[in-house]
């Protein structure tokens, strides 16, 4: 019922300033950032789903994917706030973001800052009081496309609309840019996020591929679910004896199906050497220090390695089916 009641709010929609309007009163540097971080995100989003749906086919874990980018104002630090409602209207709830080009949401129409309303019978209005609920906006859009289709409500220039919104089937793996000066990502089983500071320092798609690809494939391996299983002391053991060697093992195994994963997506598999070797060069050894990944000429060596193996498969006529793929993953020990 509340979901309905949303759309007694219309005309106050239609007090908000025009795009023009609303740029004029903002900070340029903040409009020049809040414009580059949707740049940005599209970007990764393009990127990753083109990785989750070429891959489709060998992955253990598959959902239905939309291609839809959603926002709202709790994802914005304080600075940024007053410009993204202005900029956005991030403060009216549940929005798009962007869409992947030629993605479903694409097809099906939606289009930057529709106001989504409700997705198939929830209300997106009824929202968890914590500062960050968009991890329960996302488990209830992947729920409601689950069966592969969902009703979408959503309102747009002040007019109610209802769209029907397909899935394509890929890789079960959210993605998404975590602002920080950090050259790093993360992957909790279930979401991969990478660091601006990361995304900036990739000279091309290919490069962005890669770092995507890589916090991808620690979630397609279970990486985090089989260092628990294998006993894994999180915080500072984590970087010594046992466990910084298991650390090192999923790291191994997510640099190799990366490069498999890029390759079926149409990248460049030999974009992860350029990458790796300028990142270690310039910014190592950071986190690498503590053993828990390879130095700069094993990292480099290893993806090299594994872009010559993708080579000579295409060479051969053969399909690119990344060996960690094909079979349960072992146990880490």
């Amino acid at each position: 019922m509340r979901a309905f009641l949303t759309f007694a709010l219309l005309p106050m929609l239609c007090l908000l300033p025009s795009p023009a309007q609303a740029q004029a009163q903002i900070d340029p540097v903040v409009i020049e950032a809040l414009t580059q971080l949707r740049a940005d995100d599209v970007r990764v989003a393009t990127i990753a789903y083109g990785i989750a749906t070429a891959s489709a086919d060998i992955c253990p874990v598959t959902q239905p994917l939309t291609g839809m980018v959603v926002h709202d104002l709790s994802q914005y630090t304080d600075r940024f706030r007053e410009g993204a409602v202005r900029l956005f209207g991030a403060d009216r709830g549940i929005a798009v973001e962007g869409v992947v080009p030629g993605s479903p949401a694409d097809r099906a129409g939606l289009k930057p800052n529709d106001l989504l309303v409700a997705i198939d019978t929830v209300g997106l209005d009824r929202l968890p009081g914590s500062k960050d609920h968009m991890p329960s906006v996302r488990a209830w859009i992947d729920q409601a496309m689950a069966d592969g289709k969902a009703v979408v409500r959503l309102v747009r220039d002040g007019r109610p609309m209802v769209i029907v919104l397909d899935g394509v089937k890929g890789c079960a793996s959210q993605i998404e840019i975590r602002p920080s000066e950090e050259y790093n990502g993360w992957a909790d089983g279930t979401t991969a996020q990478l660091s601006s500071a990361m995304v900036d320092f990739t000279r091309d798609d290919d490069e962005l591929a890669t770092v995507i690809a890589h916090e991808m494939a620690h979630n397609i391996l279970r990486h985090r679910a089989r260092l628990n299983a294998a006993g894994l002391q999180r915080g500072l053991l984590a970087r010594f004896g046992r466990n910084a060697r298991l650390v090192r093992q999923t790291e191994i195994e997510a640099d190799r199906l990366a490069v498999y994963l890029i390759a079926r997506a149409g990248h460049d598999p030999h974009a992860a050497t350029r990458f790796w070797d300028r990142l270690l060069d310039q910014h190592g050894p950071g986190i690498i220090a503590d053993g828990t990944h390879l130095g700069r000429s094993k990292q480099t060596a290893l993806v090299e390695g594994v872009a010559r193996e993708v080579d000579a498969l295409r060479a051969a006529g053969k399909p690119l089916v990344p060996p960690l793929l094909k079979g349960p993953p072992p146990p880490l020990d």
